[in-house]
C-alpha cells in the first residue's frame, strides 16, 4: 500500500467514526428532549423541588442531571412510565425513581421515591402526602 492509499483509507475512518459520533449524539439529543418534556418527568421534577422533605435534603437549586433509563409508553388506551434520574441541589444529590399509570389521559403516580445519594435503603416517598 503507497502513502496516498492509506491517507485516504485514514480519512474515510475518520470522516465515518465522526459521523457516527454525530448520529449517536443527536439520536440522544433526541430522545433525552422528548423525556424531560413528558408529563411524568415534569410532574415528578416539580415534586422534587417542591416538597418539603426533599427540598430539606438536597437544599436550594435543585436540578436534574443525568437520565439513568427506563421507559414511557402510551397507547390508545392507557401506557405506563416507569424511570429513573439523578437530581443534585447545593447540599446533596439523589436518584429519583418513577412509577406511574395513564388511564382516560390521566397520569396516576404509583410511586415517586427519592433515594439519598442512590442508597436503596434511605429513601423518601414523594407520593406519600399526594393524590394519586
Amino acid at each position: 500500500m503507497n502513502k496516498k492509499t492509506k491517507k485516504t483509507i485514514f480519512t474515510v475512518a475518520a470522516i465515518l467514526i465522526v459521523c457516527g459520533l454525530l448520529f449517536i449524539w443527536v439520536v440522544y439529543s433526541l430522545v433525552t428532549g422528548m423525556f424531560t418534556k413528558s408529563i411524568p418527568y415534569q410532574y415528578s421534577l416539580n415534586l422534587v423541588k417542591t416538597n418539603a422533605l426533599s427540598v430539606e435534603y438536597l437544599g436550594s437549586g435543585i436540578e436534574q442531571t443525568k437520565i439513568l433509563g427506563g421507559f414511557i409508553n402510551r397507547d390508545l388506551g392507557g401506557g405506563e412510565a416507569n424511570f429513573s434520574y439523578m437530581v443534585k441541589g447545593d447540599k446533596n444529590s439523589a436518584q429519583i425513581y418513577v412509577n406511574a399509570v395513564i388511564e382516560k389521559e390521566e397520569w396516576k403516580y404509583n410511586k415517586i421515591i427519592l433515594f439519598k445519594d442512590g442508597d436503596t435503603t434511605q429513601k423518601i416517598d414523594l407520593t406519600a402526602d399526594t393524590i394519586r
